[in-house]
């Protein structure tokens, strides 16, 4: 049974970790502190590493449901866990959201993503991309002999970063429904407002179809 629970335990935690650090950029913005593009990046691309490196061993950190399924695809975690994977991962964006709310009650926005300039279908194909990219870069790094110790996580944070960075104003940059669902669900119970869960559904889509994407052009690659 512990062994069984290790898994789901590291990826909340996990999870948690990378939602309160990656809302806290955003919430600081909200509060009028000078978060650039680069340093939003880094907010969620270190904590990658972090989390990574602490729970790699436990449950492979993916801290993203997207990356979860798409592992389901690709064979490398069993079905049967996926749901246990998913249930730990939008609990603990949840609790970091809490976290994050209570942290800063008068902040306006605790993090949330939403469409940028693209719009709604821009932004949701966008993260479509974005999700490629990481995933096959996830599933890359993974497969080298090289890439040893901590270099799978470094590798994986930066893409992170640069993703944020370089597309948080046209999309979000989500690229993980848990980061986005997390957020949007504590400011509709907080406000009643349900126009904060209405765009959520782009970064379900965008993401989870990215993810799965991703998997379609490494079989490609390997063939």
């Amino acid at each position: 049974m512990k062994l069984q629970l290790r898994a789901p335990v590291a990826e909340f935690f996990g999870t948690f970790g990378l939602v309160l650090s990656a809302s806290t950029a955003g919430t600081l913005a909200s509060l009028g502190e000078p978060i650039g593009p680069l340093l939003d990046g880094l907010f969620s691309g270190i904590a990658v590493v972090a989390m990574i490196l602490i729970f790699g061993k436990a449950s492979g950190a993916h801290i993203n449901p997207a990356v979860s399924v798409a592992m389901v695809r690709a064979g490398k975690l069993k079905k049967g866990q996926l749901p246990g994977y998913l249930l730990a991962q939008f609990s603990g964006a949840i609790l970091a959201s809490v976290v994050i709310r209570n942290l800063f009650p008068n902040a306006p926005s605790i993090g949330m993503n939403l469409p940028g300039s693209l719009g709604t279908f821009g932004s949701m194909w966008l993260e479509v991309l974005l999700t490629t990219i990481l995933v096959g870069v996830i599933f890359w790094i993974i497969d080298q002999r090289w890439a040893v110790g901590p270099v799978p996580a470094i590798v994986i944070g930066l893409t992170v970063t640069a993703e944020v960075a370089l597309a948080g104003s046209w999309s979000g940059a989500s690229m993980n429904p848990a980061r986005s669902f997390g957020p949007a669900l504590v400011s509709t119970l907080v406000s009643g407002d349900l126009q904060d869960l209405q765009m959520v559904w782009i970064y379900f889509v965008g993401p989870v179809a990215g993810g799965l994407l991703a998997v379609t052009v490494c079989r490609i690659r390997k063939d």
